[in-house]
């Protein structure tokens, strides 16, 4: 029960037993009556009081973060050929191409050469050209695995491919282009999965590196 409730009990009580007696006892209660302009100031000190505590920031949600898509390996299955790519896995467009030039299934993933591998770039029909360009291939890669070509003169890709697999400007332009250590004498089999795609991009198959 609130002060101001009692004051007013207790004033009643006095102002019924004590009549005119009942002023002089009721201000010397702990209690006193506020009169209606006090409380209304009361009131709007409350007031005051309580607009100037801060209120509490809702939460931020926490914004959720998103993984970056990441990519196997340095080199795409088209940059490389599709040289490590089964042929369940073959985009369809790159199986047909692969029809196109000979090979099935049990070619492909054996690694056998098909019949066009003999030809020069030049010598490739239409049909052939555009198989082969859909693969991945482009002229250099055909023909020589870049080996006529200058340091300088490399694409970008393939001069990416170079560097990943630890060729210098130096070793690169030493004849006949020096291998790094860990490639020089190694089957194909033998290099790790990294090192193949790099060679790949540079237009080694598994046959042509192991001959």
């Amino acid at each position: 029960m609130s002060t101001h409730v009692i004051s007013q009990l207790a004033e009643n009580l006095l102002n019924a037993c004590c009549g005119d007696k009942a002023d002089a006892i009721t201000s010397k209660l702990p209690f006193q009556r506020k009169d209606d302009h006090e409380n209304d100031l009361d009131l709007d000190v409350a007031e005051e009081k309580k607009e100037e505590v801060p209120s509490t920031p809702a939460p931020v949600a926490s914004e959720k973060k998103t993984d970056p898509k990441t990519t196997d390996g340095e080199f795409s299955d088209f940059e490389t050929k599709y040289e490590l790519t089964l042929w369940k896995d073959l985009p369809e467009d790159a199986r047909n191409a692969a029809i196109e030039i000979g090979y099935n299934e049990e070619m492909w993933n054996n690694n056998e050469e098909c019949h066009v591998g003999g030809k020069h770039w030049h010598d490739l029909s239409e049909a052939e050209l555009k198989a082969v360009q859909t693969l991945g291939w482009e002229e250099k890669a055909w023909e020589d695995q870049y080996h006529h070509s200058e340091w300088e003169d490399l694409p970008a890709l393939q001069l990416r491919a170079a560097e990943a697999a630890g060729y210098t400007k130096t070793s690169w332009s030493g004849p006949p282009h020096e291998k790094p250590q860990h490639l020089e004498h190694s089957h194909w089999d033998e290099l790790d999965v990294e090192d193949q795609k790099r060679m790949a991009v540079f237009g080694y198959t598994k046959h042509e590196w192991d001959h």
